[in-house]
């Protein structure tokens, strides 16, 4: 997909995705860490935060490159696993969902409420997947729930970090650092202000 979308991108509008490598890079990060930690696990693929994947490309770049390459990190995530296509499920519709809830991403609240998407779709993919069995286990049912609003807040704190970090790596100014900027008890905003 990833190869594709580029190709893409060169063909129709002439341009290359700004910071490839970097993005490359931190894609192979979190799918290396991804087959680290969930396979052979009950409850840590679910508690995962594959979306702080998307919500940080989309935030730092734009959301279709966000879109695109989270659909790839979620199926490779989640392949070789068990349950791969309930879990590339639970991992790519709520990260899609967050992303296009946060947009820029030029507010703090617009980050916790993309979190709170995460959460609320995530439990009712989890729900769903329960309904659609034989059995209802109640208990792991509510453990996968209380799983999908820890990853939630986790991959919107995490998103919010890797932002941080990867804005200082790269150069690029983000959205909320602009919106800094525009605060008027700003020093810069005052002395232009005063002067």
């Amino acid at each position: 997909f990833n190869v594709l979308y580029v190709i893409r991108i060169r063909q129709t509008y002439g341009r290359t995705i700004q910071d490839l490598p970097v993005i490359t890079i931190f894609f192979m990060i979190f799918l290396f860490a991804a087959k680290l930690i969930i396979p052979n696990h009950t409850i840590l693929p679910y508690l995962f935060p594959i979306a702080a994947f998307g919500l940080t490309i989309s935030s730092l770049y734009n959301y279709e490159t966000g879109i695109v390459f989270s659909l790839s990190l979620s199926i490779l995530a989640a392949y070789n696993e068990s349950t791969s296509i309930d879990l590339a499920i639970y991992y790519y519709i709520p990260t899609a969902i967050a992303i296009f809830i946060l947009g820029r991403g030029r507010r703090i609240i617009i980050f916790f409420m993309a979190g709170l998407a995460i959460a609320v779709s995530g439990a009712a993919i989890v729900i769903s997947y329960r309904l659609l069995n034989s059995f209802l286990d109640l208990s792991g049912a509510g453990t996968l729930i209380g799983a999908s609003f820890v990853n939630g807040l986790g991959s919107v704190s995490m998103a919010l970090i890797f932002q941080y970090a990867l804005s200082l790596l790269t150069g690029k100014t983000t959205a909320l650092q602009l919106m800094d900027l525009a605060r008027p008890d700003h020093p810069l905003l005052q002395e232009l202000l005063i002067n």
